[in-house]
C-alpha cells in the first residue's frame, strides 16, 4: 500500500508540473510599460502595439495577458523568465543574448520636433550644431546622434521624460527635441492646449529609423519559446495579408503607417 501511495503522489506531482505548460499553450504573459500611443494602460487595447500583438496571437488561438511595469523592470523580469516576453523593442546585441526576436512589428521613426516659428532645416548632423537639443534619459537615438553626443560643438540636454522636453521646447529653453514621431504628436495633442499644440511641428528627415519587435525570453522552456515566436510571426503575417495591420494602426493612432517589410 505504501508503494501505491507513493505512485499516486508522484502522479499528482507530475500532473501539477505539467499543468502550467498545458494551460499556458493557449496564453502568453507579456510585460509592458507606458509609452503612448504605442503602449498605455489608458488606451483601448493598451495602445496600437499591444493591439497588434493581441490580434496576431489571437489569429493563432493564443490569448495575451499584459502586465504593466516600469520599462526597465519589464525588460528585466521578462529576461529572467518571470514573463514570456515583452513587446516594443529595437534590436541590440545585448538583448539578443537574452531574447528571441520576432519579425518586425512596426517601424519607429525619430525626428526633430521644433516650434513653427523656427526656420529649421537639416540634412547633415553638422547642421544642428547651432541649436540646443533636448534628449530623454535612457533613450538611444541611433549611431549618428550617439556619436554627435560624444563630439565637441553640439549642445545636448537630457531630462527624465519626453513630456518635460516638450515643455522645454514650448518655453524656448531648447530649440530641437528628438522624439518618436507619433509619440511627439501624441504628447502635443494630449498634454497641451489646442493652440499650443498647433505651435509644434517636426522636420520630415528622420534622425533614426528602427524596427520594433516582440521579444520572447530565452529563459523560459525553449520549446515553448519557439512555439510562441513561430505562432506570433504566423499571426502577424495573417494581419498584414488581410489588411488588418494597417486598419489597426489607423484605428489606434489615426494616421497611415508604413508597414515593415515582410521577412
Amino acid at each position: 500500500m505504501v508503494w501505491l501511495r507513493g505512485m499516486f503522489l508522484s502522479c499528482i506531482l507530475i500532473s501539477i508540473m505539467a499543468a502550467p505548460h498545458v494551460r499556458a499553450e493557449g496564453k502568453v504573459w507579456l510585460s509592458i510599460g507606458e509609452f503612448p500611443p504605442f503602449f498605455s494602460s489608458k488606451l483601448s487595447h493598451y495602445g496600437v502595439f499591444p493591439h497588434i500583438v493581441e490580434e496576431a496571437f489571437a489569429a493563432e488561438n493564443i490569448q495575451v495577458e499584459y502586465v504593466f511595469l516600469p520599462w526597465n523592470r519589464a525588460l528585466r523580469m521578462a529576461a529572467e523568465g518571470d514573463y514570456d516576453g515583452t513587446p516594443g523593442w529595437v534590436y541590440s546585441k545585448e538583448r539578443a543574448q537574452q531574447f528571441s526576436y520576432s519579425d518586425p512589428v512596426l517601424i519607429e521613426t525619430k525626428v526633430f520636433f521644433h516650434l513653427k516659428t523656427l526656420d529649421f532645416d537639416w540634412s547633415n548632423i553638422e547642421d544642428v550644431k547651432p541649436y540646443k537639443i533636448g534628449l530623454t534619459l535612457g533613450y538611444f537615438y541611433g549611431p549618428t546622434l550617439a556619436r554627435a553626443e560624444l563630439s565637441d560643438g553640439f549642445k545636448f540636454e537630457r531630462v527624465t521624460t519626453d513630456l518635460l522636453n516638450m515643455r522645454k521646447l514650448a518655453a524656448g529653453r531648447i530649440q530641437l527635441f528628438v522624439v518618436n514621431r507619433e509619440v511627439g504628436m501624441q504628447i502635443a495633442k494630449s498634454e497641451f492646449s489646442q493652440q499650443d499644440a498647433a505651435s509644434f511641428t517636426y522636420h520630415p528627415t528622420p534622425v533614426a529609423v528602427d524596427t520594433q519587435h516582440l521579444l520572447i525570453s530565452k529563459n523560459i522552456d525553449p520549446i515553448r519559446a519557439e512555439f510562441l515566436v513561430d505562432s506570433f510571426n504566423r499571426g502577424l503575417r495573417k494581419l498584414r495579408e488581410s489588411g488588418r495591420y494597417e486598419q489597426l494602426w489607423k484605428e489606434d493612432v489615426g494616421v497611415p503607417v508604413a508597414s515593415p517589410p515582410s521577412p
